[in-house]
């Protein structure tokens, strides 16, 4: 028996969202539309999983392409508000591919099938989570000395399937970057974008550090106090 079509979901309801969700994640999602409010609502009866599919603002209509990789999610807590809304918190679980689409109902469904996430090399993926760590540490603290504030200390994962999930969850940066994050094909090539992404997001955190520095100087003048320019 193929085991790999044994993991294949069909008839998965599927929710189009311009937020990437990775698994641990929590997702805050405001639903006013009717066909989200339906997925919403056979969710809650059901009890099931939904899948959270990212698109681009401005094609939340249009179905993701065969292919594209999802997350699926459970619903967390459920709002009702006054005027008709709901404001709902999803968990992120584990990723899933898109194999077929269906517009049957009132929102998508998709026939689906979840990515399997361990590791592929133990060697490389631990190398890789020892890097990660290290420049996640550094990412944390430039990125608290420039906005200057203080982030609520959070243990950093070991296993390197969940690093990957933490610090993707944990990255400021764009919508496209992280899509792409979540579509990779493993963990140890997720890991690898990350320090690459990391490092980017870490010259630019010094560059506005730096710049704000040499302003804090103009301002002071050199005698230490504030310049009237």
């Amino acid at each position: 028996m193929n085991r790999k079509n044994e993991s294949v979901r069909e008839h998965v309801p599927l929710y189009l969202s311009r937020e990437v969700l990775f698994p641990g994640m929590l997702l805050p999602v405001h639903v006013d539309s009717s066909s989200a409010l339906a997925l919403f609502q056979r969710v809650l009866d059901t009890r099931e999983e939904l899948g959270v599919v990212p698109v681009e603002r401005g094609n939340v209509l249009s179905p993701p392409d065969v292919g594209a990789v999802g997350t699926f999610a459970r619903v967390v807590r459920m709002e009702r508000l006054p005027d008709g809304s709901v404001h709902v918190h999803l968990r992120g679980t584990r990723r899933f591919r898109v194999r077929e689409m269906r517009w049957e109902q009132a929102y998508p469904e998709a026939t689906v099938e979840p990515v399997d996430d361990a590791p592929r090399n133990v060697l490389r993926s631990e190398a890789l989570a020892a890097r990660v760590r290290e420049l996640w540490e550094m990412y944390t603290q430039t990125m608290q000395r420039v906005m200057g504030t203080e982030m609520r200390e959070v243990r950093v994962p070991d296993d390197p399937r969940h690093l990957a999930y933490f610090v993707a969850s944990g990255l400021q940066t764009d919508f496209r970057a992280l899509r792409a994050l979540l579509q990779l094909a493993s963990v140890e090539d997720m890991l690898a974008r990350e320090v690459a992404l990391l490092a980017k997001e870490l010259w630019l955190l010094d560059f506005i550090d730096r710049t704000q520095e040499r302003e804090m100087e103009h301002r002071l003048g050199p005698s230490g106090f504030l310049s009237r320019n």
